[in-house]
């Protein structure tokens, strides 16, 4: 049915690890060196070497607890980053514990509707789905889905990729039907927005037809 393979845990790494001060703002130093190492590790994660780049997002967590402070937003979304290369490693326990730290601390720090804490929410939502923790996995995936809404509009690609990703859940266990008011919502919003040749408008359309 879908052709679009999940990959929004890399799309959260890189995005955070490649994330800049607006153009002329000073950055504190503290903060400039855990960028410095922070986009080591993105080029590294871009490079295809996983082994490095969680070495260095390690490192980067480290920077961001000593010079800002554990309970900084920059070291919660480092742990985010940590759980996204263990995934996709392959090693699934590993990522359980940085994934809580980053989604609890980041709504505590950014807010429950920052876009950081939406991508933590994401990431822990994929985890449990891979680890077939449904019961768990869905709640935060129509939060994710409702809130990008909300403060981004519809025709926000993430917000249609958040959507993309529900009805992925919902049509393995047979319940696509559910969300077909969304799904229809979506996908002419989809069209329209992003163009229909688009992946994202593509699966949505496709969703929509499985909702029946």
């Amino acid at each position: 049915m879908f052709k679009l393979a999940i990959v929004a845990m890399g799309m959260t790494l890189a995005a955070s690890a490649a994330a800049q001060a607006p153009a002329g703002a000073p950055i504190p130093p503290a903060e400039a060196a855990y960028r410095a190492t922070a986009e080591r590790a993105d080029r590294a994660f871009r490079a295809g070497d996983l082994s490095e780049a969680l070495r260095l997002t390690e490192e980067a967590r480290a920077v961001a607890e000593v010079r800002l402070g554990p309970s900084h937003q920059l070291a919660f979304e480092s742990l985010n980053d940590i759980s996204v290369l263990h995934q996709l490693r392959g090693n699934l326990q590993a990522a359980v514990s940085p994934a809580l730290s980053a989604a609890g601390g980041l709504e505590r720090v950014a807010g429950p509707d920052h876009p950081e804490t939406l991508n933590a929410l994401a990431n822990l939502a994929q985890l449990w789905v891979r680890l077939e923790r449904k019961t768990e996995a869905e709640p935060l995936l129509r939060r994710v889905y409702e809130a990008r809404e909300r403060s981004l509009g519809l025709s926000n690609e993430a917000t249609l990729f958040a959507l993309l990703e529900w009805a992925i859940f919902l049509h393995r266990e047979r319940r696509l039907a559910e969300i077909k008011p969304q799904l229809e919502r979506g996908a002419e919003t989809a069209r329209t927005a992003l163009g229909a040749d688009h992946v994202v408008a593509r699966d949505l359309a496709d969703a929509l037809r499985a909702a029946g």
